[in-house]
């Protein structure tokens, strides 16, 4: 016999899932609940802040990986993350604003992580020139975000 998903079967009984018939029911009961999933997204700049975060987690990951010890790394990263959670912690009833920065940050990292692979593993050296100058201005664009403009010293 088929069965429909919507259908639960006990022996010989069948019944109906619970959770298809009282999910309207609950919602209409808990307007709080729907719209605590809603808000205003999140600014440019913590966008930013969670793709910096995304960004520092890669080197950091990438530097374990070549067995170096990248300190300074490591410390921007947990500033980061600090950055981020104090952010969180001003919209904890927003949960679309806390997805749409680990987004940003999972996003970046993995896209930092594929620089990685092509700045150290590709065979071809204009794609391994490419992905190091990307690498560095992602960086340097995020230490500007922590210690401000630094393209005068460079």
């Amino acid at each position: 016999p088929i069965v429909h998903r919507s259908l639960l079967t006990f022996g010989a009984m069948t019944y109906p899932r619970p959770f298809p018939l009282l999910a309207p029911l609950i919602l209409a009961l808990m307007p709080g609940l729907a719209s605590a999933a809603t808000g205003p997204p999140p600014p440019e700049g913590a966008l930013n802040l969670a793709a910096c975060h995304g960004f520092y987690t890669a080197v950091v990951e990438h530097s374990r990986l070549v067995a170096t010890e990248n300190d300074a790394a490591r410390l921007r990263r947990d500033m980061l993350a600090a950055m981020m959670n104090a952010l969180l912690a001003e919209q904890v009833e927003n949960r679309s604003y806390k997805v749409a920065l680990m987004q940003s940050r999972v996003r970046a990292r993995s896209q930092m992580r594929n620089l990685f692979r092509n700045a150290d593993f590709d065979s071809d050296p204009r794609r391994n020139r490419i992905a190091k100058g990307q690498i560095r201005r992602n960086l340097r664009a995020c230490d500007s975000l922590m210690i401000g403009n630094r393209t005068a010293h460079s």
